[in-house]
């Protein structure tokens, strides 16, 4: 029983340092918005990894999502744009924090899987330097490395449906 129990603390204070780890951020979205909302995203879900966070997501239009993001203990929100690309038959998310501080809007770029109950996502990890002009290139680039071992994080963020 101790066993498991240090196991469960050694993997919670992991998680809570992935968390603190940014992706990689792109001036330019992987694309247009040209992929029309998932029905199957939009709701609330809850992220595995931690008891304190949560996210709901609704569509804006045919194309783009707002998705919240609530954390419990703090009560803090925050506000994201979101949009579908798709590189090699893989969906990605471009997404912009709505209120960004230093007025700046870059894209927090996720590779996306979608199941019937859970939504993984695989971030871009910032060890990646390459900067990007255009949408066009940076597609390119993606194609070109995202098969390769070091283009993801490690962990991937996990949610859950949450049943209405």
């Amino acid at each position: 029983m101790k066993t498991k129990s240090i196991f469960h603390i050694i993997a919670l204070l992991f998680c809570t340092a992935l968390f603190f780890a940014c992706p990689y951020e792109s001036t330019v979205p992987i694309d247009d918005a040209n992929v029309n909302t998932d029905p199957q995203l939009l709701g609330t879900w809850k992220n595995v990894n931690t008891d304190d966070e949560s996210i709901v997501v609704t569509a804006l239009d045919k194309t783009h999502y707002a998705i919240d993001k609530i954390g419990k203990s703090n009560k803090e929100m925050e506000h994201y744009l979101a949009f579908e690309s798709i590189v090699n038959g893989f969906h990605f998310l471009n997404i912009q924090r709505k209120d960004s501080a230093d007025g700046e809007q870059k894209y927090l770029l996720y590779k996306m899987l979608v199941r019937a109950d859970s939504v993984i996502l695989s971030e871009i990890t910032d060890n990646i330097d390459e900067q990007f002009s255009n949408s066009t290139a940076l597609k390119k680039f993606i194609a070109g490395n995202m098969n390769n071992s070091y283009f993801f994080n490690k962990e991937d963020l996990v949610y859950l449906k949450v049943p209405n």
